[in-house]
C-alpha cells in the first residue's frame, strides 16, 4: 500500500479537514481550532493541495482571515481523486 492510500485511510485531522471541505464546506482557521482542534489549517491546506487537491482561497471584506473551499468545477475532481486513492 502507497503511502497516499495510507494518508486517506487514516483518521488525521487532514483527513477530517479534507472530508469537511469535499461535503462543499468552507473553512478558516477560527473554525478549524473549534472543530478540529488544529491550529496549522495553512500547512494542512498546502499538504492537500501538493496532494493534488484544488482549494480555493477567498476573503470576505476587510478581513484578513481567509477561508478555504473547494470550488464547485473542482469538487466532483477533488471527489475523484479522494475515491480513487481510498481503494
Amino acid at each position: 500500500m502507497n503511502n497516499k492510500r495510507r494518508f486517506h485511510q487514516k483518521r488525521s485531522k487532514q483527513v477530517t479537514i479534507l472530508k469537511h471541505l469535499l461535503r462543499g464546506n468552507s473553512i478558516n482557521s477560527v473554525e478549524a481550532f473549534k472543530f478540529f482542534n488544529t491550529t496549522r489549517l495553512s500547512s494542512s491546506i498546502k499538504s492537500l493541495r501538493n496532494m493534488g487537491y484544488k482549494i480555493t482561497t477567498y476573503f470576505e471584506g476587510n478581513s484578513k482571515l481567509g477561508n478555504y473551499i473547494m470550488v464547485s468545477g473542482n469538487l466532483t475532481d477533488n471527489k475523484d481523486l479522494y475515491k480513487s486513492r481510498c481503494r
